[in-house]
């Protein structure tokens, strides 16, 4: 609900059936901040702590905490690119039954021709972030997510090993890592190893950029979508995708259960790939520039742990660790403590058994953060695909040695 008090001051409320504790965390965390509103953040929780919300379209705040109130009141300073000075806004949280009524007061806000553009997008604004708010603590959905049309990619960035390798004549764009079955980028042709370099127009060198251009469209739309298929470059159109319903275990011992079984299953496939393979072919790198199945054995092990890493990173409020690029820092010092095919199989086992105990021990308090479980969820249920992606580098290096 929304209501002018003054010219200068909006207050918007919403009840959420979610502990005043949550709510609280959402505006003082960054990681549940991340989660309902901005794109990025960065927090210092405590008076006069700085504030910085970003988003993928350009716009930043900057800001203060002016009063921190554990579960109840949290406000501090607000100053948006373009804004002609900074404004203050004021959250209350009154607990109500089991939830939590949420009231925001935005104040300070200038009246006249400069102010006009930016006092309607505070309204639409913070209604519709008081909405996603509300999904993400009760059901754990991002509607922003969920909402947004999708290709249906596996994204990554594209790097000038890579782009030599491939004979890719740029060095900007994301590289796919696969295409999901029976989404818009599967219909329309892409494959592993495409580049793409533009979207309706718009340059794409990165997963925000590639938001940027998307986030306007609705499931259904039919976009261009350019890119490099080795030094060719082509041009489909594709309709984009609706985003599906998340589809992982409600509670942790259903997650652990759905991990074993894949992993088993993983393990297995992976047995039977290296099963006549020596330890001369294992060591043989097909091109310059290309992981040899040591190498990428390795790199899978080094996953696992970053996977673990991310995990208690998400169970401690912090998600913020970013995926390094593969480089050789990663891979010499796995194969230097197991330099045979044996020893680096028996620890990339080791280290899956690690991430799925790291699931295991998912901790009441962290379960309670829905969105964050959700997160974690889809996270270690979908890598099956990074697995197998790789097995089938596997099985094309085993027979370029043989």
């Amino acid at each position: 609900m929304f209501t002018e008090t003054l010219a200068q001051t909006f207050t918007f409320t919403r009840s959420v059936n979610a502990p005043s504790a949550l709510v609280y965390r959402a505006f003082t965390n960054a990681t549940a901040l991340r989660e309902w509103y901005a794109d990025n953040a960065q927090v210092d929780a405590r008076v006069e702590g700085a504030l910085f919300l970003s988003w993928h379209i350009g716009y930043y705040v900057v800001g203060n905490f002016t009063a921190l109130k554990p579960d109840e009141h949290v406000a501090f300073s607000w100053h948006g690119r373009g804004e002609p000075y900074a404004t203050h806004v004021d959250v209350h949280l009154d607990k109500s039954g089991e939830g939590t009524q949420v009231t925001i007061r935005h104040s300070g806000i200038g009246e006249g021709e400069g102010w006009a553009q930016i006092a309607q997008q505070f309204r639409g604004e913070w209604e519709s972030a008081l909405e996603n708010l509300q999904s993400v603590l009760e059901t754990g959905l991002d509607l922003r997510l969920m909402r947004r049309p999708m290709l249906g990619i596996y994204p990554s960035l594209l790097d000038a090993a890579t782009a030599e390798r491939l004979s890719i004549p740029v060095k900007q764009g994301l590289l796919l890592d696969g295409v999901l079955d029976g989404l818009g980028a599967q219909a329309a042709g892409l494959q592993i190893h495409d580049v793409i370099v533009k979207v309706d127009g718009h340059s794409v060198t990165d997963w925000p950029s590639l938001q940027m251009v998307i986030t306007p469209h609705k499931a259904g739309d039919v976009i261009a979508v350019e890119f490099y298929r080795g030094s060719q470059k082509q041009t489909v159109q594709m309709k984009l995708s609706g985003r599906p319903a998340p589809d992982v275990p409600a509670t942790v011992e259903g997650l652990v259960e759905r991990l074993t079984a894949t992993q088993r299953t993983l393990d297995s496939e992976l047995d039977s790939l290296l099963a006549d393979v020596t330890e001369t072919e294992a060591a043989y790198n097909p091109a310059p520039n290309e992981w040899n199945i040591k190498e990428v054995v390795a790199h899978l092990i080094w996953t696992e742990r970053f996977n673990q890493m991310w995990i208690w990173g998400n169970i401690g409020g912090d998600d913020s660790i970013p995926w390094p690029d593969n480089n050789r820092a990663q891979l010499e010092p796995l194969l230097a403590v197991y330099p045979t095919m044996a020893e680096l199989v028996a620890e990339l086992k080791r280290a899956e058994a690690g991430t799925i105990a790291a699931v295991a021990h998912l901790p009441a308090a962290f379960m309670s953060r829905k969105s964050s479980y959700l997160r974690l969820a889809q996270a270690v249920t979908s890598s099956a695909e990074h697995s197998r992606q790789h097995f089938a580098q596997i099985k094309a290096a085993a027979q370029q040695a043989k």
